[in-house]
């Protein structure tokens, strides 16, 4: 899913404050979902997550023990329909500066069957689109 919409309409509030809720409370379509993952694309420590433990220090840093961490690891692996990751942000970085794990995220190419949320302003929306297409 791509969330397009100007800037400073909602889209981070939106995916911060009300999607959460509405999964913790299981509303709409968020039952779906076993976990969902957040993160600010303009922000580093998501630009250069290399895996999936990196994925879960981003919400699950403090929550989860060692031996949790690994077990959601492998869970994440086996079942990445169960999750949603929510990337924020698309116009406020460069595909460039992410690391190849989530551009691969991105294209579909890693935790293939994962649901996808970008958000992003206009005109960035483009770049989403054809660097997902395939290339001949």
């Amino acid at each position: 899913v791509l969330a397009i919409a100007s800037a400073g309409c909602g889209k981070t509030y939106m995916f911060t404050k009300v999607a959460p809720w509405r999964w913790a409370t299981r509303r709409d379509f968020w039952p779906t979902f076993d976990l969902v993952i957040f993160g600010e694309l303009h922000y580093p420590e998501v630009r250069h997550v290399k895996g999936v433990k990196g994925l879960l220090d981003l919400e699950l840093h403090d929550i989860l023990d060692v031996s949790d961490q690994e077990a959601v690891c492998k869970y994440v692996k086996q079942h990445p329909e169960r999750i949603c990751l929510i990337f924020d942000g698309f116009d406020e970085t460069r595909l460039a500066d992410c690391s190849r794990f989530v551009n691969n995220i991105i294209q579909g190419a890693e935790l293939s069957g994962v649901h996808l949320i970008i958000t992003s302003s206009l005109p960035h929306h483009y770049l989403i689109i054809t660097s997902s297409l395939p290339h001949h």
